[in-house]
């Protein structure tokens, strides 16, 4: 099964891609029930939808984060299998759970 991860307000600053990506999660909920595209992509892919990399910069209204660390410095070029663990250990850092469930 395919995997997409997308990722928004790396910067917290720049607020858009958060948005678009709310949106694209509220248009998976509302219409994958109805709309047959909507159920192929729900039903065929993982997606992990992350509308911001960065909340307590996005709170603040500034580039960087709380510790003033502007993420996308630190940002690996490649998510590998290897490397993955690095947005584990943010979220549980962070403690923000986010869950989407999907029911029939």
């Amino acid at each position: 099964m395919m995997t997409l991860q997308f990722i928004g307000n790396v910067h917290a600053d720049e607020p858009v891609g958060r948005e678009l990506l709310i949106l694209l999660a509220n248009w998976i909920c509302n219409n994958h029930m109805k709309d047959p595209l909507v159920r192929l992509i729900a039903e065929n892919m993982h997606l992990h939808i992350f509308p911001s990399m960065n909340p307590d910069g996005y709170a603040l209204k500034r580039l960087g984060n709380e510790n003033n660390t502007v993420l996308n410095r630190d940002f690996p070029y490649q998510v590998t299998s290897c490397n993955f663990g690095f947005l584990t250990s943010f979220f549980m850092k962070t403690k923000l759970n986010l869950k989407i469930v999907l029911h029939k």
